[in-house]
């Protein structure tokens, strides 16, 4: 009898140890995914214990299904999560991990917009977007009219299952299928692809593909500027697209965020595509001192513009990037970086709170000897058009 005390007291203290362990390690996060057996488990997002029955391994309430996010603003996947088995204690769309909630965590961890305005239905992200004032997030409203295909990022909404419809982010999309990444719908996968036919997205399952929800070009993070400035960018944007060379969607790439912001004086908007037709997909729009017109900077001279102070140094563009063959310049030498004949990419800019021709900067590219990117002072150059940037 006392040897049986000792080991109930025993056995005891042990569940007590191991329910402090076990306490202490679902501060951080959920237990983990996979059980075969009843349990209790701790829920770290209410602080709670529950009795979990295990249904399938992978499908368990919290487990992690999958992730997205890496080739966008901040280069951070985003993971979706199981809202648990249909029949189990969350039942599908009970639980925390519902499909709105993983769009609005995906917009804050990977492109850094933190949408904290009322969506409590998926289909309201489309039907109520004026209602709810989601423009004020940088936001457009896309119909799935055929006209164009959604982006990397971008919410795409689904009508039925009334009255709470669905929404998901896109992963790719191309003129046969649209990927998207989503929340409870499955307990095992976080995964989807919708077909596409005559550039319309067709229905996913029973739900209707309404349209998507992209980043505006040009907003601030107050929203549109009427006074010409988020137009100006808007403008240089479907230029460069008309052009041959989309550039993809607002990124983060220098901490500044995705919507235009301003950079020590300098007005601008960041991007990255995987389709620019440029060196490396990387580009800002930067709006000229005046805040009239936007210039486009790119590869090489986007380059040395992020890794030196840029707007310290050069401030805002005041032309695109101009490619000519080098003429003649009362100050050329022997051995000097640029010589007479040399093909050369030039791009001018003027320095914040200057207005004379003493705060202009050159930057300058020789395509001929390819050796790295210079700046120059005021710098007249005087190419074969004839031209004079000055």
């Amino acid at each position: 009898m006392q040897m049986m005390k000792r080991l109930q007291k025993t056995v005891m203290i042990a569940l007590l140890i191991t329910t402090a362990l076990l306490t202490k390690a679902a501060e951080d996060a959920l237990t983990p995914c996979v059980a075969t057996w009843d349990e209790y488990r701790y829920n770290a997002e209410t602080k709670q214990w529950y009795f979990y029955k295990t249904y399938q391994a992978s499908g368990n309430y919290g487990c992690e299904l999958g992730s997205f996010g890496a080739g966008l603003e901040k280069g951070i996947n985003v993971p979706a999560y199981s809202n648990g088995p249909a029949g189990s204690w969350t039942t599908t769309g009970l639980g925390a991990y519902q499909c709105v909630e993983y769009v609005k965590r995906f917009y804050k961890d990977a492109r850094g917009v933190t949408i904290n305005q009322s969506v409590d239905w998926a289909v309201n992200f489309f039907t109520q977007f004026d209602s709810r004032d989601l423009a004020r997030f940088g936001f457009v409203k896309i119909a799935n009219n055929g006209n164009e295909l959604p982006k990397p990022g971008d919410i795409i909404v689904f009508g039925g299952n009334e009255p709470y419809g669905h929404a998901a982010i896109v992963k790719d999309a191309d003129t046969s299928r649209v990927g998207v990444i989503e929340q409870n719908v499955s307990s095992d996968s976080c995964f989807a692809t919708i077909d596409v036919k005559n550039g319309i997205i067709q229905n996913k399952g029973s739900l209707p593909t309404l349209g998507w929800l992209t980043l505006r070009i040009g907003s601030f993070s107050d929203g549109w500027h009427d006074d010409g400035t988020s137009q100006a960018i808007l403008d240089r944007y479907n230029q460069a697209k008309a052009a041959g060379h989309p550039l993809g969607s607002p990124r983060d790439n220098n901490n500044g965020g995705v919507y235009v912001h301003n950079w020590n004086g300098v007005v601008l908007q960041d991007f990255y595509g995987d389709n620019t037709g440029f060196y490396h997909g990387y580009t800002s729009i930067i709006l000229n001192s005046a805040g009239t017109v936007a210039h486009l900077l790119k590869e090489g001279f986007w380059d040395h513009y992020l890794n030196n102070n840029g707007p310290g140094n050069y401030g805002a563009p005041l032309t695109e990037e101009i490619t000519a063959k080098y003429a003649n310049s009362p100050f050329i030498s022997s051995g000097d970086y640029v010589q007479p004949g040399n093909e050369i990419v030039v791009q001018k800019f003027q320095r914040v709170g200057t207005t004379d021709f003493t705060g202009r900067r050159t930057l300058i590219y020789n395509k001929t000897s390819g050796q790295a990117v210079r700046r120059f002072a005021v710098g007249w150059f005087v190419i074969d058009f004839p031209l004079r940037l000055c």
